[in-house]
């Protein structure tokens, strides 16, 4: 009995439940972001390189601004089928999944604090953008808009609908009032970020402010 108390006691030191959803948040952080595995590469000894991470971010977002201005209006008829649209689905889901497991690393798992408070708010507010942007594609690939809705009319709405705290009107069915939620969690977790961020830097001036007038 002892043993097993011991054994016990070891195992739950650091948590029972917390540990492994760290570990989970680690993996799919490290193995499945394509942006983690960029930076990695162009590690410098050893060094991030702070440039990657917004090379890529610009790229995502540049790729989203060229995707929703040409989905009125594809190009070739085949990007109209549907089997096309599915993937594109998908594909449009990635970027934003991403900056889920991101943003749920950064605040369960990470300990390093902000080096660059303003550099990071930037990030993260452009990240908002990006689900907009994304978000919409989905919507209109799966169906959940009007058919006459303009891509970036439905961008605006989506930023509206993020920036207010609220779920966006989209078609009554299941899987786009999934797709709304689920574009609203990730929009949250990110402006929790932004704020916590915000609040942060404040108090550090706050602390800087004190020590000078103490020395």
């Amino acid at each position: 009995m002892n043993k097993l108390k011991s054994w016990l006691q070891k195992k739950l030191e650091k948590g029972f439940w917390f540990p492994c959803f760290q570990r989970a948040l680690t993996f799919l952080h490290d193995r499945v972001s394509m942006g983690v595995c960029l930076g990695r590469w162009f590690e410098n000894g050893g060094n991030p390189i702070a440039g990657v991470s917004e090379l890529y971010q610009f790229v995502i977002f540049l790729i989203g601004i060229v995707w929703i201005s040409l989905i009125n209006h594809p190009p070739l008829s085949i990007l109209a089928s549907r089997p096309v649209q599915v993937i594109g689905i998908i594909l449009a889901l990635y970027p934003v999944t991403e900056l889920l497991i991101f943003s749920l690393h950064w605040t369960f798992v990470a300990s390093e604090p902000l080096v660059a408070i303003r550099r990071s708010l930037a990030a993260f507010l452009l990240n908002l953008f990006e689900i907009a942007i994304y978000f919409s594609i989905v919507f209109i690939l799966a169906q959940c808009e009007q058919p006459e809705k303009l891509g970036w009319t439905a961008v605006y709405d989506s930023v509206k609908s993020i920036f207010n705290t609220e779920l966006i009107v989209v078609a009554d069915t299941r899987c786009c009032n999934l797709l709304a939620h689920y574009e609203l969690v990730i929009a949250v977790i990110l402006l929790a970020i932004v704020i916590a961020s915000l609040v942060g830097g404040v108090l550090r001036k706050e602390g800087l402010k004190r020590a000078k007038k103490r020395c």
